[in-house]
């Protein structure tokens, strides 16, 4: 299996919400509805709080994201991957 990495684009937002409401769960803890806006938040936050991010595609589908935040001050990174 051979993953492609790839910078995020907005097509990739529908893919990424699904990876999400199954990664947590959130199928099981509210609606269908509610499950697509809390996937959709997590994914914003997610964005918004990184300094890079990078699509995960395998056999050209979306399978998850990486996303890093540099900390101010020093050169290391904090990191949150989210890979189905």
């Amino acid at each position: 299996m051979k993953v492609f990495y790839r910078h995020y684009n907005k097509k990739d937002r529908f893919a990424l919400e699904n990876i999400i409401r199954e990664a947590w769960n959130y199928d099981r803890l509210a609606s269908p509805e509610t499950a697509r806006q809390l996937a959709r938040v997590f994914l914003t936050s997610c964005l918004a709080n990184s300094t890079y991010a990078r699509v995960a595609i395998v056999n050209g589908e979306v399978k998850g994201i990486i996303a890093l935040k540099k900390k101010s001050n020093t050169k290391d990174l904090g990191k949150r991957a989210l890979i189905k």
